[in-house]
């Protein structure tokens, strides 16, 4: 699948360029912020390190859940997982690009 997905990208990044050269184009795109500022592959490893013990720990969790039903327990542990979401969702990775709608727009771009 990954193939696939680098395949569709580049020809998707292809026709943007061909439409929008100014917008699309390698030297601007470089420009941007998005590719200015990325995570390392250091801190990308870090972070994916430890959102796997996070969800692990997660797992763990709800197996123990699903095993013991006592109400004393439930309440901690439904706190925890609040809690183990909370950090994973700020491990997630950076978050695509975005773009002006009028960026995709005629006279740019026909069918």
């Amino acid at each position: 699948y990954a193939a696939r997905d680098a395949w569709v990208a580049a020809a998707i990044i292809e026709r943007l360029q061909e439409g929008n050269a100014e917008v699309f184009g390698a030297d601007s795109l470089m420009q941007m912020d998005f590719m200015q500022n990325q995570t390392t592959m250091k801190d990308m490893d870090k972070r994916v390190r430890e959102k796997k013990i996070l969800k692990d720990e997660l797992k763990a969790l709800k197996n123990k859940q699903r095993d013991d039903s006592s109400v004393g327990s439930m309440k901690q542990d439904e706190e925890r997982k609040r809690e183990l979401y909370e950090l994973m969702s700020k491990l997630k990775g950076d978050q695509p690009p975005t773009f002006p709608e009028d960026v995709f727009k005629l006279p740019f771009y026909t069918i």
